[in-house]
């Protein structure tokens, strides 16, 4: 049986193979990134993440790859819950929003609704459907939905945050407390949208005069614009050496981190993904994607 699952883009495609590798499940599942429909074409903002008509596409040639007598198949979907209030119409954040949506796209792709109503965390969730193919050949379909969050909302960032080394996230955890204060400020009065400050160098400081530029007090900050940072912050200064973050493009990808790579000298430089993240924590949101992982053991 093919086992394929659909993911957002290719920081997602290379942390849930390093996740697969770490929980030990034999590497004979497809993952396969929105992406990667994209061929040659590079990604720009427009194209990459999710998109109702990314999602079809890769639903279909998942399918479609049933043939000569390989008519079964499981394939998991495995999106961003991101947050409510984000995004428009079916694009819309929410877990609730986007289980409608991934239900929209199966049934558009085999004229069969499944009707998730919940996450799948356990194999009795997904839903086998028996599908006719353009060239009446006869294809069953396993398929379930998972959302990457936690506690119903975020994104992989979310998710790493949540898994990350924490105490020994120094660096990271700076922007916290900057954050938490940058708020308090905005709240008060104290600082004003268009607040005017000198342009400063430095990581910080450039990450300083950007919160200053895209946030007022009638704007919460955006949840996962931090994240990102955060996440940035920790692969880049709590977990690299300084030498090393001149090449933090490399360093810190998720490719890099998950799966290893070859140097410069052609020697294979293994996987640090048990070092920034805790692969088995115990926390539940976490515990119930790995558990739709493991459906595909």
């Amino acid at each position: 049986m093919k086992k394929y699952i659909i993911v957002e883009g290719k920081g997602d495609k290379f942390f849930f193979e390093g996740l697969l590798e770490h929980l030990n499940i034999p590497p004979v599942i497809i993952i396969k990134s929105l992406e990667d429909d994209l061929g040659t074409e590079p990604a720009t903002p427009k194209s990459r993440g999710l998109s109702k008509d990314m999602l079809i596409k890769a639903l279909k040639s998942c399918v479609e790859t049933c043939s000569n007598g390989n008519n079964e198949i499981m394939i998991g979907i495995l999106i961003d819950a991101d947050y409510v209030g984000k995004g428009e119409g079916e694009m819309e954040g929410g877990v609730e929003k986007r289980i409608a949506l991934i239900n929209s796209v199966i049934e558009i792709v085999t004229q069969i609704n499944p009707k998730f109503s919940t996450l799948c965390s356990d194999i009795t969730h997904f839903s086998t459907l028996e599908v006719e193919l353009p060239t009446f050949e006869k294809i069953s379909i396993k398929v379930g939905c998972h959302l990457t969050n936690i506690e119903d909302c975020g994104n992989l960032d979310t998710l790493q945050m949540a898994i990350a080394d924490k105490p020994n996230a120094h660096i990271a955890n700076c922007l916290t407390a900057w954050k938490d204060c940058y708020e308090k400020k905005l709240a008060s009065g104290v600082i004003q949208k268009g607040y005017e400050i000198k342009k400063l160098e430095g990581e910080y400081e450039k990450l300083w005069v950007w919160f200053c530029q895209n946030y007022d007090k009638s704007i919460e900050v955006i949840r996962d614009e931090f994240e990102k940072q955060w996440v940035d912050f920790y692969k880049k200064y709590d977990n690299l050496k300084h030498n090393d973050r001149g090449d933090s493009v490399i360093n810190t990808s998720l490719e890099t981190i998950m799966l290893g790579r070859k140097n410069t000298k052609g020697v294979f430089v293994p996987p640090t993904r048990e070092k920034l993240f805790n692969l088995d924590s115990p926390q539940p949101d976490f515990q119930k994607l790995c558990s739709f992982l493991k459906c595909f053991s």
